[in-house]
């Protein structure tokens, strides 16, 4: 939460058709973080400022917003008052894997890789959990935001080619992405898929 300030006569030229803050919101859905924000999510604009309310589902979510309503020829001052779910932490149990961690917490063991990115510097592979351990867990509906995607979007990996499936959200793509990367990176799949699946011991 805070008071943001930019230059007013910078920026996209959105305000000068149409209801303000229904300019602005609709220029959060074109940056593709709409489906980000819940429903109770409110655009006010008053003058040359931004009031912005609701829940973002993360803290790199609720930035973007600021900057996509401050970024606009007319806006000199953003007031965020946006929510962001309480960071979860998890205490890794012995048995305990990525996937089997992230499919506790997202349903789906191939999400592991988020962890993992969330964890950096601090926890460098899958395989370097143990008993103990405490590792932060993005908040769910965040899992495939742009920095999650970019974590696995190595070239040449299989997780790299999945993140670019999500990334285009087609199941179609998806497989063929996937297959088309599985031949060239058979070794980092070797390593990396049995990373995963180590457990914490």
């Amino acid at each position: 939460m805070g008071i943001f300030k930019f230059v007013m006569d910078k920026g996209k030229d959105l305000l000068g058709v149409g209801e303000p803050a229904e300019a602005i919101k609709k220029e959060g859905e074109d940056l593709g973080l709409g489906d980000d924000l819940g429903g109770d999510f409110r655009v006010m604009v008053e003058g040359d400022k931004v009031k912005l309310e609701g829940k973002a589902p993360s803290q790199e979510v609720k930035e973007k917003i600021i900057l996509a309503a401050g970024n606009v020829s007319g806006i000199a001052e953003v007031e965020d008052t946006m929510e962001v779910p309480d960071t979860v932490f998890y205490e890794v149990k012995s048995g305990d894997t990525l996937s089997k961690i992230a499919k506790e917490h997202y349903g789906d063991a191939m999400k592991y890789p988020v962890i993992l990115e969330a964890n950096k510097p601090m926890l460098t592979h899958p395989d370097k959990l143990y008993p103990g351990q405490m590792l932060r867990i993005p908040h769910a509906a965040s899992t495939f935001s742009s920095s999650a995607v970019r974590v696995s979007s190595r070239p040449g990996s299989l997780s790299g080619a999945f993140a670019a499936a999500i990334s285009a959200s087609s199941t179609s793509v998806i497989f063929a992405v996937a297959f088309s990367s599985a031949f060239s990176a058979a070794s980092a799949l070797r390593v990396r898929g049995s990373a995963a699946f180590s457990t914490a011991s």
